[in-house]
C-alpha cells in the first residue's frame, strides 16, 4: 500500500512503493511543484512551427496525447503492479471531451479568456467536490482558506489575461511590445505569402471562413472547467486510489478517445459529409510523444497530490501550473516583454502565495 495515502489496497502481491514513508510530509508539495512543470510544459509542442503550419486537427492532437499517456503510464507497473478499476473509464470520459472542449473554447473566445474561465471553474469545482461532497480534507481557518483561494483564482486569471495585453502592430507598422522572434516569424511568413501565423490563428484557420461564437466558446470553457475539473474525482471511489489509479485512468482515456472517434467518423461521413482529418504522422510523431508523456507525468503527480492532500486543496494548487506555462511563453517564445512581464510576475506571486496559504491552512 501507499504510505500516507487516503486509499490503500490490500489486494494483489506487494510491490516496491514509489513513496518512501519518511517523505510523507514533504512529498505532496514536491509533487505539486513537479505537476506545475509537467502540466505547464505539455502544450509547448503544440506551438512548434511544424505543428502550427500543418494545422493539426485538435482531435488528432488529442489522440496522440491519449496514446502516449496510455503507453507511458505503464511505467508505474514495476512499482505499483497492474491495478485496474472501471472508475478509470469515468475519468477518461471526463478528460478527453474536456480536452476537445478546450480547443473549441480557444477557437471561439481565445486562449486568454477561455483558459481564465475554465481554470477558475476547475478550482471552484475542486472545492465543491473536496469540501462539499467528498469531505476528504479540512482547513484550520476558513478565513485563511477563503483568502488563499481568492489569491489563487485572481493570480491564475491575471497571469492568463496578461498574455492578452500584448500590443498589436499599428497601421503605421510600429510595434511597441513584440519579440524579435515573433517579428521575424511574421516577416518570414509575409515573404512566403502566409502573413502572420500564431497558435490561435492556426487553431481557428480552416479551409472555410471561420465565424467565432462567443456563446459556444464560453459554453465550451465552462464545460471544460466543470466536467474536466472533475476528472480526478473517480479515483476517490476506486478500490485503487492515488498513483495506483494511473493505469485505470490511462485505459479509460483510450476507451473514451476511441468512442469519440467512432462518433466523430459517423458524423463526418453521414452528417457533415466531410473527410476524416489526416493523422499527420510525420509531423506529430515527436510532439505527440512529448505532449502525452509530459501529461502522463503531470497526471501521476496530480493523482498523488489529490490522494494525499484532498480534492479541494490538492487539485486547486495543481492549477497554478499556468505559472510554468507562462514562463515558457516569456522566456522561450518571447510572447511578452517590458512592464507586462512585471504585471504577469505580480499575479504569479499572488497565485503562489495562495498555494502556500492553502498548504499552511490544511488541517493535518
Amino acid at each position: 500500500p501507499v504510505h500516507g495515502s487516503r486509499h490503500c489496497s490490500e489486494q494483489g502481491p506487494p510491490t516496491p512503493s514509489l513513496q518512501p514513508a519518511a517523505m510523507d510530509g514533504v512529498l505532496p508539495y514536491i509533487m505539486i511543484a513537479l505537476s506545475w512543470v509537467f502540466f505547464g510544459s505539455f502544450a509547448v509542442p503544440m506551438k512548434w512551427e511544424s505543428v502550427v503550419q500543418a494545422r493539426v486537427h485538435p482531435f488528432i492532437y488529442q489522440t496522440y496525447k491519449t496514446f502516449w499517456f496510455f503507453v507511458v503510464s505503464h511505467a508505474v507497473i514495476p512499482f505499483e503492479g497492474f491495478q485496474f478499476s472501471v472508475w478509470g473509464i469515468a475519468s477518461g470520459f471526463s478528460w478527453v471531451p474536456a480536452g476537445v472542449a478546450a480547443v473549441v473554447a480557444v477557437q471561439n473566445v481565445g486562449i486568454a479568456y477561455g483558459q481564465a474561465t475554465w481554470q477558475v471553474l476547475i478550482i471552484v469545482t475542486s472545492f465543491v467536490w473536496g469540501f462539499g461532497i467528498l469531505h476528504d480534507e479540512q482547513v484550520q481557518s476558513w478565513w485563511v482558506g477563503s483568502f488563499a483561494i481568492i489569491f489563487l483564482i485572481v493570480g491564475v486569471v491575471g497571469m492568463t489575461l496578461a498574455f492578452n495585453m500584448r500590443p498589436k502592430v499599428d497601421p503605421n507598422g510600429n510595434v511597441s511590445i513584440h519579440s524579435k522572434r515573433s517579428v521575424e516569424k511574421q516577416e518570414d511568413g509575409a515573404e512566403e505569402g502566409q502573413g502572420s501565423l500564431d497558435v490561435e490563428e492556426a487553431l481557428v484557420e480552416t479551409q472555410e471562413p471561420f465565424k467565432p461564437s462567443m456563446a459556444l466558446g464560453l459554453a465550451a470553457a465552462i464545460f471544460n472547467g466543470i466536467w474536466g475539473g472533475s476528472n480526478q474525482v473517480p479515483s476517490h471511489y476506486a478500490e485503487y486510489g492515488g498513483v495506483h489509479f494511473q493505469i485505470s485512468y490511462a485505459y479509460g482515456a483510450v476507451v473514451a478517445n476511441t468512442t469519440l472517434w467512432i462518433v466523430y467518423i459517423f458524423l463526418a461521413k453521414c452528417v457533415w459529409k466531410s473527410p476524416v482529418p489526416s493523422p499527420q504522422l510525420r509531423v506529430m510523431a515527436l510532439p505527440g510523444f512529448l505532449s502525452g508523456s509530459l501529461w502522463a507525468a503531470g497526471n501521476f503527480c496530480s493523482l498523488y497530490v489529490v490522494n494525499a492532500i484532498g480534492q479541494g486543496i490538492g487539485n486547486s494548487c495543481v492549477q497554478a501550473s499556468v505559472l510554468v506555462a507562462g514562463l515558457w511563453g516569456i522566456l522561450w517564445y518571447k510572447e511578452m516583454s517590458g512592464h507586462i512581464v512585471l504585471i504577469w510576475a505580480a499575479f504569479a506571486s499572488l497565485s503562489f502565495a495562495g498555494c502556500v496559504m492553502l498548504a499552511l491552512t490544511e488541517k493535518k
